[in-house]
């Protein structure tokens, strides 16, 4: 979408040096939290030239968003927004076969299923603030020398949190954790750290569904 914007475009040029860097795929591995100011502040509301076609994602988009704004608002439709919602993805559950979709099938599955709780339901729609998840996730390499890898390993389990409010342990032997360290957190950390980032998880888990 960055890589659509137009630099010669008069009120995208101004924005050029922001325009550049994230049009990078490198820039995207991983975003910093002054990254996602940068995107919010400098990007993001610019003019694109990318034609989107797809009507069943922008509906989908749609959803959600109606669903956010009930959640904000109190508004009495959110039950039969969120139905709609746990409708979809009931019916994502039979479609395993898809890469993008499997990549999600944890959420997805908790999603449709009985079990998910309002709160982790609502996690899932507007996700968490990112300084209280690196918080979180500061013991687990606090008091070592962090090598790069660990580091990205942190950062993606922080990103995902930051977008979707909840993570299964069992995304940290999926990709993209695995194009990291293909042998899962244990290539990286010792035994302690790794109960440590599981036990983060629930606990983060657990404050959603309360």
């Amino acid at each position: 979408m960055v890589a659509a914007l137009n630099v010669e475009n008069f009120v995208v040029r101004p924005r050029r040096r922001s325009i550049e860097k994230f049009a990078r795929p490198e820039a995207w591995k991983t975003v910093t939290g002054d990254d996602q100011i940068e995107l919010t502040t400098q990007v993001a509301n610019l003019p694109t030239e990318l034609v989107d076609n797809d009507e069943n994602a922008k509906r989908f988009d749609l959803l959600v968003l109606r669903t956010q704004l009930a959640i904000l608002h109190a508004a009495p439709g959110f039950g039969a927004l969120r139905e709609q919602i746990c409708a979809i993805a009931g019916a994502l559950e039979g479609q395993e076969a898809v890469p993008a979709i499997r990549a999600e099938m944890v959420l997805i599955q908790a999603i449709a299923g009985d079990e998910f709780g309002l709160g982790i339901f609502i996690r899932s729609l507007v996700g968490i603030e990112r300084e209280a998840v690196a918080q979180a996730f500061s013991g687990v390499i606090a008091g070592t020398h962090a090598t790069p890898d660990q580091i990205e390993f942190i950062e993606l389990i922080v990103s995902e949190l930051t977008a979707n409010g909840v993570m299964e342990a069992g995304r940290l032997y999926e990709s993209p954790f695995l194009d990291i360290s293909p042998h899962g957190p244990e290539g990286l950390f010792s035994a302690t750290r790794v109960e440590r980032m599981v036990q983060v998880l629930a606990e983060i888990r657990q404050r959603a569904a309360a």
